[in-house]
C-alpha cells in the first residue's frame, strides 16, 4: 500500500519524542540486539511498522496528538518541572504510561501468544473427549494460533479498563550518573518489588496484573530519567517531592528490567553506557526465563451435575524479576498474608476493581449503540482515543 497525501505510513509505537532523548543528535542511537551492539541506527527505523494502528490513520493521530502535548509537558526534562504535580498532571500520566504498556509489537506479541495458548488447550481437550482419528492433540504443535492486528485488541482492552489505575501514584525518578537509564521497545515494564521479596505472596507466579497489590510500572524518559507509576498503599518513594534520586544499583536493577521485557532490542546513549554496564544487560537478558513464552496450567477433569465435562485452563508467562530493591523505596505494607488464599497476589482495591468492570461495561454498550447506527462505516467507531482511556486488564499483565 502506498503512502497517500495526509496520512502516515510508517507508524511508531514508542514515540520518537522519547528515543530521541537517547540520541546524541535526534536522527542516530545506539541500540542491542540479538547479542550485538549496533551503533547510528537510524532512529526513524526504529520501533515502528507500515500502518501499525491502521491505514485509517485513526489511532496514529490520535497518539500523535496525545505525544505532543506530553512532549509540551515534559519539555526539557529538568527534574524542578516535576517537583510538584497538579492531578491533572497524574491523571495524564498514568494514562500515558497506561497507553504506551498496551500499544507496541511486544503488547501484541503477549496477547496473541496468550490467545494461541488457549486455544490450543482448549482443541486438546476437545481432540481428547472427542476421541478424534482424524486429528491428534500432537498435530496441534506444528499449528500457529495467534491473533491478527493484535495491537487492535491490546489497545481496545486498555481503553476498557483504565480506571484500574485511579489508585496509583506518579514519581520521577533521576539520576546524573553513566551509565544512565536504557529503554527497550516494549518500554513499559510490569513489577512488583513487594511481592517478589514477601515470604508468602513471593510464591504466586502472577503479581503484575493492573489491578494487584504492589504493581509498579516504569517507563524511561531519557537516560536521565524514569517515570513510575505505583500503588501508594504498598510503597512510598523518597520524600513529599515527585521526583527522587537514584543510585548505582538501582539504575542497574531498572536497566535490567527493560532488556529483559525487551521484545527484541534496547536502545542508550552511548555517552552514558560502559561495556561492563552493556554486558551486564546482556547477561541479564540471556539468564532470565522468557516474559513472552507462555505456559499452560490445568486442572483435572470433572464431570459437571449437566453431564458435561470441564476443567480450568490457565495461560501464565515469566514476570520481569531480578531481584531489585530500589533504594529510594520504603514498603509500608507490613501484612504477613499467611492466610490469603487466591489465585495470584491480592487485589489492591475492589472498589476500583468493581469500578473498572463497570467501566468497560458501559464503553462496549456505547461502541455497540454506535455500530448499530452506522453499520456502513464497520468498526471505526470501535476505537478510542488516546486522552480517552487506557491500560491491560487486572488478569493480564
Amino acid at each position: 500500500m502506498s503512502e497517500r497525501k495526509g496520512e502516515t505510513k510508517r507508524q511508531h509505537y514508542v514515540p520518537r519524542m522519547i528515543l530521541r532523548n537517547f540520541s546524541k543528535n535526534g536522527k542516530r542511537l545506539s541500540l542491542f540486539i540479538d547479542g550485538k551492539r549496533i551503533d547510528r541506527a537510524s532512529l526513524r527505523d526504529q520501533c515502528q511498522e507500515d500502518y501499525f494502528y491502521g491505514a485509517d490513520q485513526v489511532m496514529e493521530k490520535s497518539f500523535a496528538e496525545e505525544e505532543g502535548k506530553m512532549a509540551t509537558f515534559f519539555g526539557d526534562l529538568a527534574p524542578e518541572r516535576f517537583a510538584i504535580l497538579r492531578d491533572e498532571d497524574v491523571h495524564r500520566l498514568k494514562l500515558f504510561v497506561a497507553y504506551q504498556h498496551a500499544r507496541t509489537r511486544g503488547a501484541a506479541e503477549h496477547l496473541s501468544k496468550f490467545t494461541g495458548a488457549f486455544a490450543k488447550q482448549t482443541l486438546r481437550d476437545s481432540l481428547v473427549l472427542n476421541k478424534s482419528t482424524e486429528i491428534s492433540p500432537e498435530d496441534l504443535e506444528s499449528v500457529e494460533i495467534g491473533i491478527k492486528g493484535a495491537q487492535h485488541e491490546a489497545i481496545w482492552l486498555a481503553a476498557k479498563t483504565h480506571p484500574i489505575l485511579l489508585d496509583m501514584n506518579v514519581k520521577f525518578i533521576t539520576t546524573a550518573r553513566t551509565p544512565g537509564f536504557v529503554i527497550a521497545d516494549h518500554p513499559v515494564v510490569a513489577y512488583n518489588q513487594f511481592a517478589e521479596h514477601h515470604p508468602i505472596l513471593s510464591r504466586y507466579p502472577t503479581s503484575t496484573g493492573m489491578a494487584l497489590k504492589g504493581l509498579q510500572l516504569f517507563l524511561p524518559l531519557s537516560p536521565s530519567m524514569v517515570l513510575a507509576v505505583f500503588d501508594p498503599s504498598t510503597y512510598e518513594y523518597g520524600g513529599k517531592s515527585s521526583v527522587c534520586k537514584a543510585g548505582p544499583a538501582d539504575v542497574a536493577h531498572l536497566n535490567r528490567m527493560q532488556a529483559v521485557n525487551a521484545y527484541s532490542c534496547f536502545y542508550f546513549d552511548d555517552r552514558r553506557m560502559t561495556d561492563a554496564a552493556l554486558s551486564d544487560l546482556e547477561q541479564a537478558r540471556a539468564k532470565h526465563p522468557s516474559v513472552y513464552e507462555k505456559h499452560v496450567a490445568t486442572s483435572p477433569m470433572i464431570r459437571r451435575e449437566d453431564g458435561k465435562m470441564s476443567r480450568f485452563i490457565v495461560v501464565h508467562h515469566a514476570e520481569v524479576r531480578v531481584g531489585a530493591k530500589l533504594s529510594f523505596i520504603r514498603a509500608i505494607d507490613g501484612h504477613s498474608y499467611e492466610d490469603y488464599k487466591g489465585p495470584s497476589v491480592p487485589i489492591r482495591s475492589r472498589e476500583v476493581m468493581d469500578f473498572a468492570e463497570l467501566y468497560g461495561k458501559k464503553l462496549e454498550e456505547e461502541v455497540a449503540k454506535r455500530r448499530a447506527a452506522r453499520p456502513e462505516e464497520g468498526t471505526s467507531d470501535t476505537v478510542i482515543t488516546a486522552e480517552g482511556a487506557s491500560a491491560p486488564d487486572a488478569l493480564r499483565t
